[in-house]
């Protein structure tokens, strides 16, 4: 089935119920707390510590949604399980609303 929605820059942040820069070398000593759990529901590889930001969703249907949007607007993304907060955590580039203040 193919569903089409117009999913705007707002949306993707009221998606997400978290976000923050990503410094991978912060979070290159938790490894382990990433999981490949929904393969083959998120294509998955190793962790890329390179993102520079870090989004979380609580359902796979927000992930989902996130993960259109992101393609839509052409931003590279990588999903993984983040076993520390139980959700699920978006690796990009994108910035989103993003406030470094």
């Amino acid at each position: 089935m193919k569903v089409t929605l117009e999913i705007t820059a707002d949306d993707f942040d009221r998606l997400t119920n978290a976000q923050m820069r990503w410094d991978g070398t912060d979070w290159a000593e938790k490894n382990g707390e990433f999981e490949h759990r929904f393969e083959p529901l998120i294509e998955q590889t190793d962790i890329d510590y390179g993102w520079a930001f870090a989004f979380w969703c609580t359902t796979y249907s927000e992930y989902l949604l996130c993960a259109a949007y992101l393609k839509s607007v052409a931003e590279p993304h990588q999903g993984s399980w983040d076993s520390a907060t139980s959700q699920i955590v978006i690796l990009t580039d994108f910035a989103g609303s993003w406030d470094n203040s």
